[in-house]
């Protein structure tokens, strides 16, 4: 018996302090983080299958919710399957992000068979979330504990607080989501202090919720606090609810715009003193929450003697006072002394002419004309950064959709959002199927934060943050557990996700050491006395990296900046490199490299076939080998891929030329007409293109230099 015990203790250590430690790895949402959280994760469902196997347990498959969870990654590896990815590594990394949190869930939902369970993961999530709303205060307040703790990224340029997340709408998102974890466990005490205790913190994450001035966050609190009202079974808990927060919202209202109106001069060096102020103020407002939610909770007893009568009348009153509270305060302007200026201002932009021109209104109706080329399986995971560009209405960047719908519909197809709908049906199925049971309380305040995380999601890109959803499909996993009444009733062996974590474990072990091969390589080359052995060293762990993650173009040939400084180079640099070296010492062997960087080329370009820059850098070597045709084919895809991008189109028109020249050159003037007729045929295509761009796309000097010297040749 002492086997079980001591693995049980382990998967419950392990499962804790994942949980704990999700949002402070920048969020998990990149790669260097995710994937080592990924491997813890599996390894604790091996692990867990291993106790279930020791123990001569079987998995139960028994709700629709379990079966719902199951089919989400499943979707995800159908685009892969059948070859209309838009990003092979992007679809794969999808499908085991899908997997990790599918394994979270089924561990969960067997480990939380009570009460006891259920308040110890909330535990866990909400003291993390308080610590996380402390470093999100810190964050306007100058940053001391951050910069002493290393966290980066905690404030934008605009002054709003981005928190360990590095983005004010998802932190904001998930302050919101820690509000309601509070607001839950001070429902499932039975101890006054702590009541108190858990009442007074909500003050925290409601206060960093105002200062990363995120509009939908703000907007979405209020309204799942109304859902959580309606929701929570029985008078007395729907009024202890009420009781438990409404100090806290009053107060974290007053001192939050004080916070917030701190920040900016914080930021321009002009806030002598206004840091301890602005600490002072966060401590009295939690002394003051602890008093006030003791005072108040300690008479729920008083107050719910009250008949439901009564508080009916009472309810429809306040209900009568609070939209006459809201005309007076909005028609005298009395509400702009509640809210921070800058809230304010955020505000007075939804609507206007620039807010509905730009910004997520664009993705939106951008990713819906994604949608009808990708309509059916979707384009596999992380298929809107793939694609955006060939289908975007004007000239900007965005990795992210702005919309879990949206993008898991591009991602997955109408397949994929028939499993979500039936995923959060499910969800809903779970719920009011067992919400009058005894653990009804239980269920709602598990429930609450997902419906926060998930309607918040609908604006934003909340779930590219694996930490979230991890998050939230623990708690959906616990509700599972929970419940008393199932769908489904069958069983399948143990060793069955025994075999399965032990092949999902090799991916990201295999990520993990090619990452550390790419590490390697870019550590080699930054040394200042790097010479030509150094080089070759650099290119065979670039090699391995490939070799052990062959699906990551990055590795291969990257667009931009790396997203961390430990990996800055990538196999197509090195490969420039050695090429300079062969070339001086050992000339003979330049075709080896040669064709080294072609081979590359056609793997990164087959692996990416929506990256323009990639076609590009593809092209230049069809050119070399003397393949100019299949080069200027690959020149005009690259330009479809990105027709909002002026350069495109100067690259085209240069290519283009070039040929033209090449045949000049040759004294066969009218092998080069044809070329030199495409270059003039830009100019119109460019008129053409801005006759439905939002934003015009203008002619670069160059561009019409070209098509000046192809009219003169002509």
């Amino acid at each position: 018996m002492k086997q079980p015990k001591i693995l049980q203790w382990i998967l419950y250590t392990g499962l804790g302090i994942i949980l704990f430690i999700l949002p402070y790895p920048r969020g998990l949402f990149f790669a260097k983080e995710i994937v080592l959280v990924q491997i813890a994760c599996f390894l604790l469902f091996i692990l867990w299958s291993g106790l279930k196997i020791v123990k001569k347990e079987k998995i139960e498959i028994d709700s629709f919710l379990m079966t719902s969870v199951i089919l989400l990654p499943v979707v995800y590896t159908l685009p892969l399957l059948f070859g209309v990815a838009a990003s092979y590594y992007g679809a794969l990394t999808y499908i085991f992000r899908y997997l990790t949190y599918m394994v979270i869930f089924l561990i969960l939902s067997d480990l939380t068979k009570t009460k006891k369970e259920a308040f110890l993961w909330l535990n866990i999530l909400g003291i993390s979330g308080i610590l996380a709303a402390i470093l999100g205060i810190d964050a306007g307040l100058g940053s001391g504990l951050n910069n002493y703790f290393r966290f980066n990224g905690v404030i934008d340029e605009y002054g709003r607080v981005r928190g360990v997340l590095q983005y004010s709408n998802s932190f904001g998102a998930y302050m919101g989501i820690i509000f309601f974890i509070l607001v839950g466990l001070s429902l499932l005490t039975e101890k006054k202090y702590l009541k108190a205790f858990y009442s007074a913190c909500q003050v925290l994450p409601l206060m960093a919720l105002l200062m990363t001035v995120s509009r939908g966050a703000i907007v979405f609190v209020p309204l799942i606090y109304l859902l959580l009202i309606l929701f929570v079974p029985t008078k007395e808990k729907k009024l202890e609810v009420i009781l438990s927060t409404i100090a806290p919202i009053i107060i974290a209202l007053f001192a939050g715009k004080m916070l917030t109106e701190m920040v900016h001069p914080i930021l321009k060096g002009e806030g002598e003193g206004l840091v301890q102020r602005g600490w002072m103020i966060a401590f009295i407002a939690i002394v003051a929450a602890y008093i006030l939610s003791f005072i108040l909770t300690g008479a729920l007893g008083m107050f719910s003697r009250v008949s439901t009568k009564v508080y009916q009348i009472g309810i429809a009153f306040a209900g009568v006072i609070a939209v006459l509270g809201g005309i007076v305060l909005f028609t005298s302007g009395l509400y702009r002394k509640l809210l921070p200026e800058f809230l304010l201002q955020r505000f007075s932009q939804m609507g206007s002419a620039a807010e509905l021109t730009s910004g997520r209104s664009n993705f939106y109706r951008d990713g819906l004309r994604m949608l009808k080329d990708k309509w059916l399986l979707g384009g596999g995971g992380n298929a809107w950064a793939a694609m955006y560009r060939k289908y975007q209405s004007y000239f900007y960047g965005s990795s992210e959709a702005h919309s879990l719908p949206l993008q898991l519909w591009l991602e997955t197809g109408i397949l994929g959002m028939m499993v979500l709908a039936f995923f959060i049906v499910s969800l809903f199925i779970v719920y009011f199927k067992n919400r009058k049971s005894e653990d009804g309380v239980e269920l709602t305040v598990l429930l609450i934060p997902v419906l926060m995380l998930l309607s918040h999601s609908i604006i934003d890109f909340n779930f590219s943050y694996v930490s979230l959803p991890l998050m939230s499909f623990a708690l959906i996993g616990a509700m599972a557990g929970l419940k008393k009444r199932g769908d489904l009733n069958f069983t399948i062996s143990s060793w069955i996700p025994l075999a399965l974590g032990v092949i999902f474990i090799a991916f990201p072990i295999s990520w993990q050491i090619s990452r550390n091969y790419a590490v390697k390589a870019t550590a080699i080359i930054r040394k200042e006395d790097a010479n030509a052995n150094d080089v070759l060293d650099a290119v065979e762990y670039m090699e391995k990296a490939v070799d052990l993650n062959g699906w990551n173009a990055d590795y291969m040939l990257r667009e931009g900046d790396p997203q961390d400084g430990d990996l800055l180079y990538d196999l197509s640099t090195l490969y420039g490199y050695l090429y300079d070296i062969v070339e001086q010492n050992d000339p003979e062997q330049i075709g080896l490299v040669e064709q080294k960087q072609t081979a590359l080329y056609e793997k990164v370009y087959k692996l990416e076939p929506y990256n323009p820059y990639i076609s590009m850098q593809y092209a230049q070597t069809l050119f070399q080998k003397g393949e100019i045709e299949q080069g200027l084919a690959v020149v005009e895809n690259a330009k479809n891929l990105n027709p909002m991008y002026e350069g495109r189109y100067q690259e085209l028109a240069q290519a283009y030329f070039a040929v033209a020249e090449y045949y000049i050159g040759q004294g066969d003037q009218e092998a080069a007409k044809p070329y030199l007729e495409r270059v003039i045929e830009v100019e119109k295509e460019l008129e053409e293109i801005n006759k439905i761009a939002l934003e015009k796309v203008n002619m670069t000097e160059k561009t019409k230099e070209y098509i000046e010297k192809a009219k003169e040749l002509l």
